[in-house]
């Protein structure tokens, strides 16, 4: 930009500008050019980690969280090249997929066809359930999840979860409701798989930070 009166400063010694440090008048297109910048703060905003295109996989890890407090998960098409009925589930671990401790409490509503249901559990041994599957092949989830507190070494891992899903031979489904993992720890790794049977999965997972105030 050539103007003098660059991101609302004149004179000679312009300050430079960076995230969380914008400070002055701005025109359009002086917040345009930031934004390409990344460097024009805008709290909320989804800030995209990783992405992963499964293929045939027995399990899907992250294992990289970024900075933030807050986290989305979005998976879509996700579906199994094996029979069974399951549930796609999601565990944290604080060893690099070592280990996966501590309980993990659920209050759930879930849908199979026109027949609702609530699922209460002080512990699901097979983490965060996310998605359902019936017998068949091919039935996708597509859904996602609020991650809070996921890094924090004092906080327990709190979820909050929706998905629509195929869970009995062409019958749609949904679950929507709230987890947690109630070990207070660092988490440095994410993994999703398919319980019940050696089904592998495949589908797209992206997890996104969401930018806060510090």
């Amino acid at each position: 930009m050539s103007k003098s009166n660059k991101y609302g400063y004149s004179g000679v010694d312009i300050p430079s500008q960076a995230a969380f440090a914008n400070v002055g008048k701005f025109d359009p297109a002086e917040i345009n050019e930031l934004v390409q910048e990344d460097k024009w703060t805008q709290y909320g905003q989804l800030e995209l980690i990783e992405t992963i295109n499964a293929s045939g996989v027995s399990a899907v890890a992250f294992d990289d969280f970024g900075d933030y407090n807050v986290h989305l998960l979005t998976f879509n098409n996700l579906s199994k090249n094996a029979g069974g009925g399951g549930y796609i589930s999601m565990k944290f671990s604080a060893d690099g997929g070592s280990s996966y401790t501590g309980n993990y409490p659920q209050a759930l509503n879930m849908a199979e066809g026109t027949n609702f249901f609530d699922i209460k559990s002080t512990n699901y041994p097979y983490g965060v359930r996310i998605g359902q599957h019936g017998d068949a092949t091919s039935e996708p989830s597509n859904g996602y999840c609020y991650l809070y507190n996921l890094t924090d070494s004092t906080k327990y891992t709190f979820v909050t979860q929706k998905s629509s899903n195929t869970p009995n031979s062409g019958v749609g489904g949904m679950i929507f409701g709230s987890h947690a993992h109630t070990t207070a720890q660092a988490n440095n790794y994410l993994q999703i798989k398919y319980y019940f049977s050696s089904a592998n999965l495949t589908g797209n997972l992206s997890l996104y930070g969401i930018k806060e105030y510090e």
